[in-house]
């Protein structure tokens, strides 16, 4: 099967993304008392809904259809974009709020086409190995912010949230994160900042179903997403 496709962000920004990790928890029976034990699983799932998406150009409305051509509703899985506000990032004082620069060859020349090469701002890697459903990892931030508690990450196409600082030893960071890796990860892959993903489904298969554009020029629309944990 083919990777992924990202969810094209800057062609389709939605005016208000938003991300949460719902909790599996399953309540027992209550007793002669009333009381009931609430059993809750460490794993969770991210839901993510992008409200106000605009459908208000020939570019948009074009975008929008071809996704939902390509997704065939949950049938496939997709990259969905956290894009956080830079004070809630570990940038460098030398980014100026940018996730990514631009820069020639060494020779300071472009592409055949002007194009650039793009580099992160936030650099990191993973420190030690860890394994499948571990709740600690160890980061090396390559640039010289540390990360914070509420902070997101991506290993691959998997997202997780910085819950709480375990300890911090130089450029080294260990964090609890949440959820639980869903894969085993090596040591020296790279920890995404900058752009973090989570690989995701459709919430319901009519999430991008075409609709009415208004005046049958432009419309407003919500999607959600839930994660794919295949």
């Amino acid at each position: 099967m083919a990777d992924p496709i990202l969810w094209p962000y800057d062609v389709l920004p939605p005016a208000h993304p938003a991300f949460d990790i719902n909790p599996r928890s399953t309540r027992g029976s209550a007793n002669g008392l009333g009381a009931s034990q609430n059993v809750v699983s460490s794993v969770g799932l991210w839901t993510a809904t992008y409200t106000g998406v605009p459908l208000n150009t020939a570019q948009r409305i074009k975008c929008w259809r071809a996704l939902e051509g390509i997704l065939q509703g949950r049938s496939l899985p997709l990259l969905v974009p956290l894009r956080d506000k830079p004070d809630r990032m570990p940038l460098p004082a030398a980014a100026n709020g940018r996730r990514s620069v631009f820069l020639p060859h060494s020779s300071s020349a472009s592409f055949s086409d002007g194009s650039l090469y793009q580099q992160d701002t936030i650099v990191a890697e993973l420190a030690a190995s860890a394994a499948l459903a571990a709740t600690t990892v160890s980061i090396r931030m390559i640039t010289d912010v540390l990360p914070e508690p509420g902070q997101h990450f991506s290993i691959g196409v998997r997202l997780y949230r910085i819950a709480r600082l375990v300890s911090s030893v130089d450029d080294t960071v260990t964090v609890r994160i949440v959820p639980p890796l869903r894969e085993a990860v090596a040591s020296g892959e790279r920890a995404d900042f900058s752009n973090p993903v989570c690989k995701m489904r459709l919430a319901t298969d009519t999430e991008l179903s075409a609709g009415t554009l208004s005046a049958n020029r432009f419309a407003v629309r919500d999607v959600s997403f839930v994660e794919d944990t295949l």
